[in-house]
């Protein structure tokens, strides 16, 4: 799956709090090497990709968002 590297990538470039990035980073690609999110479908991807993202500071804002429409 190539979406864990991308938004890691994201997040260390992007995000406000350059060492919640990187614990963030950590926590997605150690979850991502241990298959939690192997054979979820794209709606139960962005919910437990938003709740790892939101596991080191509570940010409600950052979050993986899934729509079936194309945006």
């Amino acid at each position: 799956m190539t979406l864990i590297p991308r938004l890691t990538d994201l997040l260390l470039e992007h995000y406000v709090f350059p060492d919640t990035a990187a614990e963030l980073a950590k926590t997605l690609a150690a979850a991502d090497a241990a298959g939690r999110y192997d054979g979820a479908d794209q709606a139960r991807l962005a919910e437990l990709v938003t709740a790892d993202l939101q596991s080191a500071n509570g940010d409600l804002h950052l979050r993986l968002k899934h729509s079936e429409a194309p945006p």
